[in-house]
């Protein structure tokens, strides 16, 4: 793999594999980062190269993957978008930036989640309980409890 590096950021990356059934080497896989001003990966390009259509875990798909932060509402919303579609994740994020909520699918097709939390005098959790919105239906599909002895 080659690197290149801007202000201590990986920028740009070459990635030569052999393909494992002829042993040749595949021609170098391409990918572009950027950053926002706080130094949070906000895109990652993949350039087009072939891919086993089947999936492979260590397999970087083609195509685009940004990043959306907004530090005002406590979200970041992650969207892989490519020419076979479009795949979308919204976290919502507490003070402490725990996940409490999450909206994602793909395309058309989204899943609200809700993580509804309990807290005690000392700001620890005592309860989460997961609800899950689909075409209009609210259910409650998890649920955690805590107990917490102060001595």
């Amino acid at each position: 793999m080659t690197q290149t590096v801007d202000q201590g950021k990986v920028i740009r990356a070459e990635i030569s594999e052999r393909d494992w059934k002829t042993k040749n080497l595949n021609p170098p896989l391409k990918v572009a980062f950027r950053y926002d001003e706080k130094g949070r990966l906000v895109e990652q390009n993949t350039e087009a190269h072939e891919f086993d259509p089947s999936g492979s875990e260590h397999e970087l798909p083609p195509g685009r993957i940004s990043i959306v932060y907004d530090d005002v509402k406590h979200t970041k919303t992650t969207e892989y978008s490519s020419p076979e579609g479009r795949l979308a994740l919204k976290l919502t994020l507490d003070a402490t930036g725990a996940t409490v909520g999450f909206t994602g699918g793909v395309g058309a097709e989204m899943i609200d989640g809700l993580l509804d939390c309990s807290y005690d005098s000392h700001e620890n959790w005592t309860a989460y309980r997961q609800v899950g919105r689909s075409g209009g239906a609210t259910t409650v599909t998890k649920v955690w409890r805590r107990s917490i002895v102060y001595r």
